[in-house]
């Protein structure tokens, strides 16, 4: 077997070849595991596409997110933006809801996050006590506060997400007052 190590994997490497294989030897079936995700957040009534991607999204035979993975070169340190970032994107996903889970992982350290409650659970497994569990894999908890704090953490990473958030807004906002049609009563047409 190929020794992890810095000089044998990179990112994409240790996604595909050890993690991908883990959830497979897991029981996950090819369908459940989404690589590389696109995350959809759900603001107002509108679902947009913002310019982040989950490493790897877990989701049940039934759609609901399970959890996700971020994985980092095994020769990067693990730090705190790292667990925010997963969990932020966790927290954010529109189709399936909050995924109960968090896991970051660099090859050679290996951390699960409650997605809620942001806490590490300390094992490297979730105990089978764990209330998301016991809940047949529901998030628990103020499930709208760790959305919101997802959503701003989401939008703030980056100056495109902003600018794509702040661009949707507008659009949103003026296709309730834009009509091509003269006589339909709307205020604005072009």
């Amino acid at each position: 077997m190929t020794k992890l190590n810095d000089h044998f994997f990179s990112e994409d490497e240790l996604r595909a070849k050890v993690i991908y294989c883990w959830l497979k030897d897991c029981g996950f079936s090819e369908t459940q595991i989404k690589i590389e995700f696109s995350i959809k957040i759900k603001l107002g009534r509108n679902t947009h596409e913002i310019n982040s991607r989950t490493d790897i999204l877990v989701r049940s035979n039934d759609g609901r997110n399970l959890l996700i993975v971020e994985t980092k070169k095994p020769d990067h340190k693990i730090c705190n933006s790292d667990i925010l970032q997963g969990i932020s994107y966790a927290r954010s996903l529109a189709d399936g809801g909050i995924a109960p889970f968090t896991i970051i992982t660099n090859g050679k350290q290996t951390l699960i996050y409650d997605s809620i409650t942001s806490e590490c659970l300390n094992d490297n497994h979730v105990q089978k006590t764990h209330p998301v569990i016991q809940n047949n894999f529901l998030a628990l908890g103020d499930t709208i506060s760790a959305r919101y704090e997802g959503l701003n953490y989401l939008i703030s990473l980056s100056e495109i997400n902003f600018l794509s958030f702040c661009n949707d807004q507008v659009n949103y906002r003026m296709s309730i007052l834009k009509d091509q049609d003269p006589f339909s009563g709307k205020k604005y047409i072009p």
